[in-house]
């Protein structure tokens, strides 16, 4: 549960989407808009569309609607101070129950994550420090894989 304090391990100033954030992401200098995502392609650019679309699966109306209610619910969870000011902005205009929701649905039983290469990744609760995510060769979706050295497989 991202947005609870106790899944913070032990940090119960801060909520759980912020250490996130911090922690995963490295976002020390807040969270912005501006901020470039890792690759930057597909119409992803925003590293904050990307961590909110991340935590939430996917789920969007349109690129703004959905940056509005992700900020929103941030809004409510973070210090103001580590909150651009556009995206301060951009909260009023949107909805963090429906982020909230949405989110919640996605996350469970899941974790998050980043990649060596920067992308972060929603997966499995199973997910440990090593595992290689993938697409795998003509598909879309990602996978997890684990190297198994006792049979020299995936």
């Amino acid at each position: 549960m991202f947005h609870s304090r106790e899944a913070a391990k032990g940090d119960m100033s801060r909520a759980a989407v912020e250490i996130l954030g911090t922690n995963i992401c490295g976002k020390t200098n807040g969270f912005g808009i501006s901020d470039k995502y890792a690759g930057g392609g597909e119409g992803i650019s925003s590293s904050f569309f990307a961590y909110t679309q991340t935590l939430s699966n996917g789920c969007m109306a349109t690129h703004e609607k959905w940056l509005a209610q992700a900020a929103a619910y941030l809004a409510t969870m973070v210090d103001r101070v580590t909150i651009a000011p556009e995206l301060g902005s951009l909260a009023g205009l949107g909805d963090k129950q429906k982020w909230s929701r949405e989110a919640t649905d996605a996350s469970s039983g899941r974790k998050f994550a980043q990649t060596t290469k920067g992308y972060y990744v929603m997966g499995p609760g199973v997910m440990e420090e090593g595992d290689v995510v993938c697409v795998l060769l003509g598909g879309k979706m990602p996978f997890c894989l684990r190297f198994q050295p006792f049979g020299a497989t995936y």
